[in-house]
């Protein structure tokens, strides 16, 4: 007995998936004999005996071969191989148009239950104020605010909803799936956690080769004591269910934890705006002029206008003590009054009018004028 892939090969139950037919190439009464091999299997052909070899298996033929060349009753011209199988072999021509000609018409069910173990929340797309009524009689549609949580579909809209212009997937299959997404606020109350569906077109059907979905499965029955089988190529659209969604509460401590961050985030964009603007931007001098406190020219000017006093300070004790060497001690020069002498006012204080500084201090026993530390009066003079 020999075995293909269309009997060990059982038609696909997938999980969270679903197969619909909606083409199909039978090969009826199929029984195990030898036979000529198919036309269009690649590196089967023959001109002689020579060329085909007992006991060896093709890749993608649909037995043993025997080592005869027989002549093609399917193509004019054509030798093949003979081979040991199911015969008469798969004539595989698809039909030019479905021959499930309602297929766009049939209905599907979804059921879907998911649950949000942290808060123990469970939810089915089956709502609590549906019916055997309303299941009965609704079809999905996502413009009406009561049919769109329909969970029954019929696979022509399923195909619009996908904008899959190109109608040959009816002829040659395709693969679609079916989105389920559960966004829920659970602060509200759980009925208002409701599914939302999204339909996508899976496969390319502008590829070259590899069009479309199909498989094989065959059954098998007795005929006058004879085993028999009907092969069937079986197209249709495979639908793949996916089901996502989140769901969640307010916590303060995220709250605040996120809060916080931003605020971090806050302070770093600050420096790393400051960054950009100060040291990369055409006009960084000009930000930098706006942004930058002159207190360190401030510091500058003060530094200078104290030196200035400083020397100023230097001469009129170099200038008191030539006129106390002239004189003697407390004596007036005999040319009048000097200009640079520092003039007593009551033994507290006295003015610079040269610099406009005014300067504390006191005299000394000796008659001298002892200045303490200055304090600046810039661009005015205090008698």
């Amino acid at each position: 007995m020999v075995w293909d892939a269309a009997d060990y090969v059982i038609p696909p139950q997938q999980r969270s998936a679903f197969f619909v037919m909606t083409n199909l190439v039978i090969t009826p009464g199929q029984t195990l004999g030898a036979c000529e091999e198919a036309h269009d299997v690649y590196g089967n052909d023959c001109q002689s005996e020579d060329d085909c070899h007992a006991g060896h298996i093709v890749m993608l033929g649909s037995g043993v071969q025997t080592g005869n060349c027989v002549p093609s009753t399917r193509k004019v011209g054509l030798k093949v191989c003979e081979i040991y199988g199911w015969c008469p072999t798969e004539h595989d021509i698809t039909p030019t148009d479905f021959v499930l000609a309602n297929a766009p018409n049939f209905t599907v069910m979804l059921k879907n239950s998911i649950e949000f173990p942290r808060y123990q929340v469970k939810r089915r797309n089956i709502l609590s104020w549906m019916d055997k009524r309303f299941l009965f009689t609704c079809r999905y549609n996502p413009y009406d605010e009561k049919m769109k949580y329909c969970p029954i579909f019929t696979l022509g809209d399923i195909m619009n909803y996908t904008d899959a212009e190109n109608k040959q997937i009816w002829r040659q299959g395709g693969m679609v799936s079916i989105h389920i997404e559960w966004n829920c606020n659970l602060d509200y109350d759980e009925e208002q956690c409701l599914p939302k569906y999204v339909f996508r077109r899976l496969d390319d059907f502008d590829s070259i080769v590899g069009k479309g979905w199909n498989f094989r499965y065959s059954y098998h029955y007795m005929e006058n004591g004879t085993r028999k089988r009907n092969l069937i190529k079986a197209y249709g659209i495979q639908f793949f269910i996916t089901v996502y969604g989140k769901g969640g509460k307010f916590n303060m401590l995220t709250f605040s934890m996120n809060l916080g961050s931003g605020l971090a985030l806050l302070g770093i964009a600050t420096v790393l705006c400051d960054m950009i603007v100060l040291n990369v931007t055409r006009k960084r001098n000009l930000y930098r002029d706006a942004k930058v406190d002159l207190v360190a020219q401030q510091k500058k000017i003060v530094k200078k206008q104290y030196l200035q006093f400083t020397t100023s300070q230097n001469s009129m004790k170099e200038d008191a003590a030539s006129a106390a060497k002239d004189g003697g001690e407390g004596e007036s020069s005999p040319t009048g009054s000097r200009k640079s002498e520092p003039r007593e006012n009551g033994g507290r204080s006295e003015v610079d009018h040269r610099l406009g500084i005014k300067m504390h201090g006191a005299m000394t026993m000796e008659g001298k004028y002892a200045p303490a530390l200055p304090m600046y009066v810039i661009g005015s003079t205090e008698v």
